[in-house]
């Protein structure tokens, strides 16, 4: 009997036993439905994961196009990060004018939260992702292989310097006996 096998018969006694409780305590019968595994459930949407120490230190630092920017290129994030998209879609989409895209676009690169190549087959076309350090999209295994990569490359995400950076400006902010207001 294979791992499966006797899984199953784990899961299908234990589906029985439930259904007996159940119908000895209410009186009716009932289906159950018990998830074994890793399998996605129906209904459940993609999801990315985002990175909350990254997110709070860009919010102060990212102009308000460049953080709708953002948002958007995280709701067309694929597989391993890859953003499939180009500056004319993001301009129709979001109805920004194409300088304000090219500018996000810059200050996303220039924080290394957006990684841009030129594609294999057409120079002339940029290729974008979103740095691993800040958000993924796939399995574990490929993260770590996609983060070696771009490591190799000096594409980082200093955490450490960022929490302690924000510490510092939160101090600054909340000194006592100084009337300071947040713009």
């Amino acid at each position: 009997m294979t791992l499966k096998e006797s899984n199953k018969k784990i899961v299908n006694k234990l589906s029985a036993s439930i259904k007996d409780i159940y119908k000895e305590e209410i009186g009716t019968e009932t289906n159950i439905s018990i998830y074994n595994g890793r399998q996605r459930l129906r209904g459940t949407p993609e999801f990315i994961m985002y990175f909350q120490v990254v997110g709070a230190a860009m919010s102060k630092k990212l102009k308000p196009a460049t953080c709708k920017v953002l948002l958007y290129l995280f709701s067309k994030t694929e597989y391993s990060n890859y953003v499939g998209v180009n500056i004319e879609t993001i301009q129709e989409d979001l109805e920004f004018s194409k300088n304000t895209i090219i500018n996000s676009i810059k200050q996303l690169e220039e924080y290394n939260i957006l990684i841009t190549t030129k594609d294999d087959n057409d120079k002339r076309r940029n290729v974008y992702f979103l740095n691993p350090h800040c958000s993924w999209k796939g399995t574990f295994v490929k993260r770590k292989e996609t983060i070696k990569k771009y490591d190799k490359n000096q594409i980082l995400i200093d955490f450490d310097k960022i929490k302690e950076q924000t510490i510092k400006e939160i101090n600054i902010i909340n000194t006592p006996g100084e009337n300071k207001q947040l713009i």
